[in-house]
C-alpha cells in the first residue's frame, strides 16, 4: 500500500464547525482536546499528520484521539487522497476491532464474525458518506458511537437466534392450524411499543453520555430485545452483565428517572 507522499496535499485550515444537529436541533461540538488536536495538524503536509494520526504512545491514551482520526478518515476521503484514508482506516481497525468482539451481546458463536463486520461496515459507512453530517458524531463521542452499533448489531443477532430457536421449538400442530396468525406471535416479547421504542432510542441517544454504560446496555437489552432480568432463560441480563437481579432493576429504575427528565426539558 502506498503510504502519501511528502508533496500530498494539506487540508484547509482551521477544521470546519460540525453541522449535526442533536434532537433539539442543537448543533453537536468537538471535545477542545479534540480541536486542540486537529489544529495542531490540519497545518501539515499529510504523511506527516498520518505519521502523528498513527504513532503509538505510551499509555496509549496518550496517543490521537479516536473523534481526531474520524475527522482525518473523512477529509482526507472528501480530498480523494485514498492511500492516506486507507492506511488510517487499518489503523482505526487495529483500534476498534478488541472492543467489537469483547461487547457483541448474545450473538452464536457462529455468526459472531458476520456481526463484527456489521459493526465495522456501521461504523464506516457514515464517516465515509459525506452527503450527509451523521457520520460527524464520531468526531464528538466515538466510543459512545461504537457502543451503539455494538448493542444495535447484538440486538438484531439476537432477536435472530431467537426467532429461528422459536420457530424450531414451536408444536407441528400449531404450524398447521396457523392459518392466519399474526406473525408478530412468534417475535420475542417486548415491552415497548415500536413508537415508544423509536421515541426512547431517540431520548438515549441525548442522555447515553450522561449515563454508565451498563446501565444503557441493560435498558437496550431489556426494553429493546426482550432479554428477561433474571430466570433458567438463558441469556439473562443479570447473568450476563455479572450483577443481581436487584441491581439491573435499579439500573433500568435510574435509565426511566433519566429518561423522564429529558421527556420534561431537563437537560
Amino acid at each position: 500500500m502506498r503510504r502519501p507522499r511528502s508533496d500530498d496535499p494539506i487540508l484547509a485550515p482551521p477544521p470546519a464547525p460540525l453541522t449535526l444537529r442533536n434532537a433539539r436541533g442543537d448543533l453537536y461540538h468537538r471535545l477542545p482536546a479534540v480541536e486542540d488536536e486537529l489544529h495542531a495538524l490540519v497545518e501539515l503536509q499529510t504523511h506527516s499528520a498520518l505519521t502523528a494520526c498513527v504513532e503509538r504512545r505510551e499509555p496509549p491514551e496518550a496517543g490521537m484521539r479516536e473523534e481526531s482520526l474520524a475527522y482525518f478518515l473523512r477529509e482526507w476521503r472528501r480530498v480523494r487522497c485514498m492511500s492516506a484514508v486507507d492506511a488510517l482506516t487499518e489503523e482505526v481497525l487495529d483500534r476498534i476491532s478488541p472492543f467489537v468482539r469483547t461487547h457483541l451481546v448474545g450473538v452464536p458463536d457462529e455468526d459472531r464474525e458476520d456481526a463484527q463486520s456489521e459493526v465495522i461496515a456501521r461504523v464506516f459507512h457514515p464517516i465515509f458518506n459525506l452527503d450527509h453530517p451523521r457520520g460527524e458524531y464520531y468526531q464528538v463521542r466515538f466510543w459512545n458511537a461504537l457502543k451503539r452499533r455494538c448493542i444495535d448489531v447484538s440486538a438484531q443477532y439476537h432477536d435472530r437466534a431467537m426467532d429461528d430457536r422459536t420457530h424450531r421449538h414451536r408444536d407441528p400442530r400449531d404450524r398447521e392450524d396457523a392459518g392466519d396468525d399474526d406473525p408478530a406471535e412468534n417475535i420475542p416479547d417486548r415491552t415497548l411499543a415500536p413508537g415508544d421504542r423509536a421515541l426512547i432510542a431517540d431520548a438515549l441517544r441525548e442522555i447515553a453520555q450522561e449515563l454508565k454504560p451498563e446501565l444503557v446496555q441493560a435498558f437496550i437489552l431489556r426494553h429493546f430485545s426482550g432479554w428477561p432480568i433474571e430466570g433458567d432463560d438463558a441469556p439473562t441480563i443479570s447473568e450476563y452483565l455479572g450483577v443481581t437481579a436487584r441491581t439491573v432493576r435499579n439500573w433500568l429504575h435510574a435509565v426511566d428517572e433519566r429518561l423522564a427528565a429529558w421527556r420534561g426539558g431537563e437537560k
